[in-house]
């Protein structure tokens, strides 16, 4: 038992050795409307009054000569000062200039306490047959935060 235990401990001590490069598992960043751009993306945030309801638009746009992650997730985060309502995904829309946009709704009243996620995976691109490369997801990633109410300000009828 003491063997296996020494023998597993230099193999993952050589296999770190060896590693050409290190990766951070998940880095995190809070969005705030005076810090929109981050590594290689820019962050559009909308608001407007719609039917007495607050309505987002969320744009993550790649620097040029960039490409969004293949691994892409957004959620929404619904809560009062008192109550946890739920987390529910928010469906992606891709555009042709490589950016990646997010719509939803929200009430006044779970302003104060909600928020948006949006995680972009890691990734390699592994070989296809062109003009269709493959991509696989490694670990890490990005994700990139606000509070609602942060934006909600800025909302007009």
């Amino acid at each position: 038992m003491r063997r296996t235990s020494l023998q597993a401990l230099l193999a993952a001590a050589l296999l770190t050795a060896l590693l050409p490069q290190a990766y951070a598992l998940w880095s995190e960043v809070q969005l705030t409307p005076k810090h929109l751009a981050f590594d290689n993306l820019t962050f559009t945030i909308k608001t407007k009054e719609v039917e007495k309801l607050t309505g987002f638009e969320v744009t993550v746009t790649p620097k040029a000569g960039k490409k969004l992650s293949p691994f892409l997730a957004a959620r929404l985060s619904i809560a009062s000062a008192d109550t946890f309502v739920g987390t529910v995904p928010v469906e992606e829309k891709r555009a042709e200039d490589g950016s990646v946009r997010y719509w939803f709704r929200v009430s006044p009243k779970f302003l104060s306490n909600s928020r948006f996620d949006f995680d972009a995976g890691n990734y390699v691109e592994v070989k296809g047959k062109p003009p269709h490369p493959k991509f696989e997801q490694i670990m890490g990633g990005s994700s990139y935060w606000f509070f609602l109410r942060d934006f909600a300000a800025l909302a007009r009828p």
